[in-house]
């Protein structure tokens, strides 16, 4: 996480891209880990970002990047998530109590499973 190889085509070889504290940068949330964290993808590599749903393109700040990991601050949905239905409540959002309440009910069960599951892998 964090620091990417890629191919430069100017250089003609593959280089290291890091990302930088401070830098906003954007991409897609690939999976959600246990407790709400995002993990989003992009040109620089990966990033932890929390408050994020699986599917959405983000805009987020970096906040750390030291040895390989990366963690950011989300500053932005840039396109919905298409498991996304809306929210019944008016608070959604704004309380971060009820982070997965804009998903289909089902889909809300599937990432708590998952996370259940890979929690419980090292223990069993």
């Amino acid at each position: 996480m964090g620091i990417r190889r890629y191919r430069d085509e100017e250089l003609g070889r593959s280089v290291w891209k890091h990302m930088k504290k401070g830098e906003i940068l954007e991409g897609t949330v690939e999976r959600i880990e246990f407790p709400n964290k995002g993990i989003v993808v992009c040109e620089e590599g990966s990033c932890v970002v929390k408050n994020a749903l699986p599917g959405q393109r983000v805009s987020f700040r970096v906040s750390k990047a030291r040895k390989g990991k990366a963690e950011g601050r989300l500053l932005e949905v840039l396109e919905k998530s298409s498991l996304e239905t809306g929210s019944p409540c008016s608070c959604f959002g704004v309380c971060g109590g009820c982070t997965y309440l804009s998903l289909r009910y089902e889909e809300q069960l599937r990432i708590k499973e998952e996370q259940v599951k890979k929690l419980l892998e090292s223990v069993l």
